[in-house]
């Protein structure tokens, strides 16, 4: 934190600065409130927190700043000192230790929501313009829900191994993320087509379990760390040539294994092993 240079290059490609225009938005600000609450001169308020928890995550100024700083990463530090120092919302250790690590029970979860946009509820309730009585977040989040969910989980479409089409070029795993899993199942069992059409054996384990970036955003990093383990253990078993997602929040998480189980001294090394194998699909297929 002490090398930052103030040049400014990471407001730049900041989205959160980009609409507010406040330096406690931006990558930059947020180093110096983070150093300035290591050396004691800020408490963990909830102003400080909300700086920290605006941040999307992106990583986009891990990558542009020139001394080597990363910004986005101290924000995840931060946030998991403040899910030690402080108590806890219910809510969240129900979804990151009940839910998230239970892929049938949030496919179970889901459900509801597929029925309310299929039954043609969904129309309904914004022809009457009925979700206008709702707080603005949950109105936010009903809008970005995607149409025509999926009855049935993409798991139980997509078989456990798809046999290549043709000459077999590879041997892969399908990484199917959670909430992908549920919420885009058209777009999984494409990319699990593409893959066959260009000569790959496609196995789709049932037991994969979330990539872990939730827990990570919200500071639950020990539950994280049990998801990588679980992750690792199941595909490195496989013994495949690559480890394909279509998802870019899981394929950046599962790339980040080395450095979440970096002081794991039972899986540091493979968890070096198994990001070597994370790959995107258009980065698979450009290989």
């Amino acid at each position: 934190m002490n090398y930052c240079i103030r040049c400014g290059l990471c407001l730049s490609v900041c989205p959160t600065y980009k609409d507010s225009l406040r330096e406690t938005e931006s990558p930059r600000g947020r180093v110096v409130l983070v150093a300035k609450a290591i050396e004691g001169e800020l408490e963990l308020t909830q102003n400080f927190k909300d700086h920290m928890y605006r941040c999307l995550d992106c990583l986009a100024c891990n990558h542009i700043c020139p001394v080597g700083i990363k910004p986005a990463d101290l924000c995840l530090e931060a946030r998991h000192a403040i899910h030690q120092a402080t108590p806890t919302p219910p809510l969240k250790p129900i979804l990151f230790r009940g839910i998230f690590p239970r892929t049938g029970l949030l496919e179970a979860l889901t459900k509801p929501v597929a029925l309310y946009d299929r039954t043609g509820l969904r129309k309904v309730v914004n022809a009457v313009r009925a979700t206008s009585v709702l707080p603005a977040q949950l109105r936010d989040m009903e809008r970005m829900l995607p149409h025509k969910l999926p009855l049935r989980g993409t798991r139980h479409q997509i078989p456990d191994v798809t046999p290549a089409k043709g000459e077999r070029r590879a041997h892969v795993a399908y990484f199917l993320g959670c909430v992908q899993g549920v919420m885009m199942a058209d777009g999984c069992k494409a990319t699990v087509d593409v893959l066959a059409e260009n000569g790959c054996d496609v196995i789709t384990p049932s037991g994969v379990k979330c990539c872990g970036m939730p827990m990570v955003g919200y500071g639950f990093k020990d539950e994280a760390r049990e998801m990588a383990r679980h992750n690792i253990d199941l595909l490195l078993e496989l013994n495949v040539d690559a480890i394909v997602t279509d998802c870019a929040t899981c394929g950046s998480s599962l790339k980040e294994y080395p450095h979440w189980l970096a002081n794991d001294p039972e899986y540091a090394e493979r968890a070096k092993q198994f990001a070597a194998k994370v790959r995107d699909i258009s980065e698979f297929l450009a290989e």
